[in-house]
């Protein structure tokens, strides 16, 4: 694991007026990202993992907050709930060297969705991937999954779709011009 950049926290206030942290995700966090998990609903666990799962393993977690920050990164939004953390988003990419695009992910606890943490946390994703040399995102999105595919056509950049073994397979080549978040 890299070292943790602090640059990267910002305070952010969403479009109807919550505050909130937006930091990289922390070794330690495998609890708070539990908690994440439990608070989605069937529709949207089905639409991050594509499949109905039950639960995430002490693995699968660890997995989740172990990045290196540079070619794995996950971003968190975060709230105070009585003087603690609660993670009610994350968005990540990992890196594919031989194509210099990164896969991506967004996820945004049910109650917090509508409310532009999605969209700003995948705008500020793709201004960090861009800082470190990153060509794009890649992503494999469930045809009904009409909010990640929302989501990836605001997000500036070249966009290409194609429909391969029951997904939406899309390819956003960043532009030269700024990202803004």
């Amino acid at each position: 694991m890299g070292q943790y950049p602090r640059e990267l926290e910002k305070q952010v206030t969403l479009k109807d007026g919550p505050k909130l942290l937006v930091r990289p995700i922390r070794l330690g966090d495998e609890n708070l990202m539990r908690q994440l998990f439990h608070s989605f609903s069937k529709e949207t666990i089905y639409h991050r993992f594509f499949a109905m799962i039950a639960d995430m393993s002490l693995e699968q977690l660890r997995h989740y907050v172990n990045v290196d920050y540079e070619q794995r990164m996950a971003i968190v939004g975060v709230i105070k709930v009585e003087d603690r953390e609660k993670i009610i988003a994350v968005a990540r990419y990992d890196l594919d060297r031989p194509t210099n695009m990164a896969e991506v992910a967004d996820v945004v606890e049910d109650e917090w969705q509508n409310r532009g943490l999605g969209s700003f946390l995948l705008k500020y994703l793709a201004q960090i991937a861009r800082t470190r040399g990153i060509s794009g995102f890649t992503a494999e999105v469930m045809p009904d999954n009409f909010r990640m595919l929302h989501l990836l056509d605001k997000t500036s950049g070249t966009i290409k779709k194609a429909f391969v073994d029951g997904t939406i397979r899309v390819a956003l080549k960043f532009t030269n011009e700024a990202i803004s978040c």
